[in-house]
């Protein structure tokens, strides 16, 4: 038993040294590309501002250095310093020691933009994180000289790094285990979508065929994730049958759909997995060391870790299967479990989730950002610069949005759980156009207000149900928001820049003083409100400024006794109960 798992879970640390080399390959590459967005993403004027962030852990707290200060170049010192760390570990120089400080930064990276969050990016994570507790500098370093001497290693984080695969493929296969998977439309359906399928990708749909065979086969390589990867039985022969074909669905995957970094940083990890016979193969053994005074047999090659090592290992470990048991659980009985496990999980950044393709249609997405002008027209400024828009229907042809990125944020937008950023990313809208297009922002065409409007599922649903509206920004107003509402002082204007009204909003509701004013400048009302009702003394006037009523509201309703002024001079009053008038007489 000993032997079988310690023959399961030995890897190569050769194998580990060209994982670390690809790992922080992908984390270069990932880094340079955020950089491109950093104005748009990443700045406390961007579309995804650090209100958003503190908004979102307010009630789970987490950590992040990139939370500390909103100063442009504080920010750009992370990622310039991220990106400086990546090209160190790709080198191999102090390799667990650049791990770690890569996954620091990468996990706090990841808790400044939740919206921004992939699976490919938790994965990466986790693999930071693994490489920290594992000998990836022992060779292809500039500690070797880019020699590859033989050896091997057996510990809980070689355990870790194989289970990581394992689970990930096993419940990604379990949850696409329903009818659209089943009966072999998927791929279909979400190649056909030109919003996330790439030119390969559409290419494919014109053999429904093949794309049946590929949608049952990869249910099947993922469900078989277990005794490819773990067989005891011919170990290395069953895991270059199961590499083989995981790193052909992660090429499909990138050739025809846009997932950002998953793909690369999958077949990044799934190299640490590489068998030692594969090493005998050219061009891999010219790597390897051959030199007769240096070279030692493999087999007696013992890499030694610190105690701490392991015991880091082992906590990850454990907390990595816990999340995914929970994961499981909830998805077998729909009881969500303790968020205590899921808080713990996100300190270390193994929140992971598995379901990303379980459901096809739910990939389809059509936006539509109707901008009202001043002239009436409403024109969606994600398609065209002028022509009026249709909200009642969804658009035939999805966004083309500037990079993957874009596409994320939106199609994340929709979930509940990133509600609070649509208010930031519309009002970003005013200044900045996230399409390919080259089309206008709302304030190019001086738009007065912002609807965004989503349509989300088949192409049969899009054409019976009008898209839904996601939300609402009126440009003609200024104010902050807090939790996705309106929250502090808010001054109003209506088309041409005139004042409207001026007050207080305590999340959402009026509250406090507020004015309404008249199109020529007067003061209109005056009175306060409670809870978002009228509550307290109100004071009506005219437009020439003359006083027309005045009297008191009790939560919304006229109550006790009411003054009227009229043109001719005259007034009266007037009693009110519950905002029935009683009474009426003359003063």
């Amino acid at each position: 038993m000993r032997d079988g798992l310690r023959r399961v879970f030995t890897l190569d640390v050769r194998s580990i040294a060209l994982m670390r080399i690809a790992a922080a390959a992908v984390l270069l590459w990932d880094t340079i590309d955020r950089i491109r967005h950093l104005a748009d993403h990443y700045f406390a004027d961007s579309a995804i501002p650090f209100e958003v962030a503190e908004e979102y852990y307010k009630f789970l707290p987490t950590w992040s250095l990139h939370l500390l200060s909103e100063s442009p170049a504080y920010q750009t010192s992370l990622f310039v310093l991220q990106a400086v760390v990546a090209c160190l570990l790709l080198v191999g120089w102090y390799g667990r020691i650049m791990a770690a400080i890569s996954w620091i930064l990468f996990a706090s990276l990841l808790a400044r933009v939740p919206p921004l969050l992939t699976g490919g990016d938790m994965l990466l994570c986790s693999l930071l994180f693994w490489l920290t507790l594992l000998p990836c500098s022992r060779c292809l370093s500039v500690h070797s000289k880019g020699k590859a001497p033989a050896g091997s290693v057996y510990s809980v984080a070689t355990i870790a790094l194989l289970m990581q695969f394992v689970i990930m493929y096993t419940l990604t296969g379990i949850f696409k285990i329903n009818s659209e998977w089943v009966d072999g439309d998927a791929l279909q359906i979400i190649l056909s979508d030109t919003g996330l399928a790439k030119p390969v990708g559409l290419w494919l749909t014109k053999f429904p065929l093949v794309l049946i065979v590929l949608t049952w086969g990869s249910i099947f390589l993922e469900l078989a994730a277990q005794v490819l990867l773990l067989s005891p039985y011919q170990t290395h022969r069953i895991r270059t049958i199961g590499l083989i074909a995981f790193f052909g669905l992660h090429i499909g995957i990138f050739l025809t759909m846009e997932v950002l970094v998953f793909s690369i940083i999958s077949i990044a990890g799934l190299i640490g997995l590489i068998p030692s016979s594969w090493w005998n193969i050219k061009p891999l053994a010219k790597l390897t060391q051959t030199s007769a005074s240096d070279a030692v047999p493999a087999t007696n090659i013992k890499t030694k870790l610190p105690r701490l090592s392991n015991v880091f290992a082992c906590w990850g470990l454990v907390l990595f299967v816990t999340v995914a048991c929970c994961h499981l659980f909830t998805y077998a009985t729909g009881i969500y479990v303790s968020s205590k496990i899921q808080w713990v999980a996100h300190q270390f950044r193994f929140d992971q989730r598995w379901n990303m393709f379980d459901n096809p249609h739910g990939l389809c997405y059509r936006f539509i950002a109707e901008v009202r002008t001043a002239d009436g027209k409403k024109i969606d400024i994600l398609r065209s610069r002028d022509k009026e828009t249709d909200n009642r229907t969804a658009p035939p042809n999805p966004t083309q949005f500037q990079s993957g990125r874009w596409l994320l944020l939106y199609r994340q937008m929709v979930s509940d759980q990133y509600f609070l950023q649509r208010i930031h990313a519309v009002r970003y809208l005013a200044n900045h156009n996230p399409t390919r297009l080259d089309l206008p922002s709302a304030g190019d065409i001086d738009g007065k207000e912002i609807r965004l409007y989503v349509s989300v599922g088949s192409h049969e649903s899009r054409k019976t149900t009008p898209p839904s509206l996601m939300t609402y920004i009126d440009l003609r107003a200024t104010g902050e928001y807090y939790l996705g509402e309106p929250h502090g002082t808010w001054i109003r204007h209506d088309d041409q820049g005139r004042l409207l009204s001026t007050g207080t909003f305590d999340q959402g509701f009026r509250e406090g003083e507020w004015k309404n004013y008249h199109p020529n400048g007067q003061l209109a009302t005056l009175g306060h409100f409670t809870d978002d009702q009228e509550h307290g003394e109100w004071t009506m006037w005219d437009a020439d400024g003359l006083r027309t009523a005045n009297g008191f509201f009790e939560y919304g309703q006229q109550e006790g006794t009411w003054t009227f002024w009229y043109e001719d001079g005259q007034s009266e009053q007037a009693e009110y109960v519950a905002g029935k008038r009683v009474e009426h007489q003359k003063p």
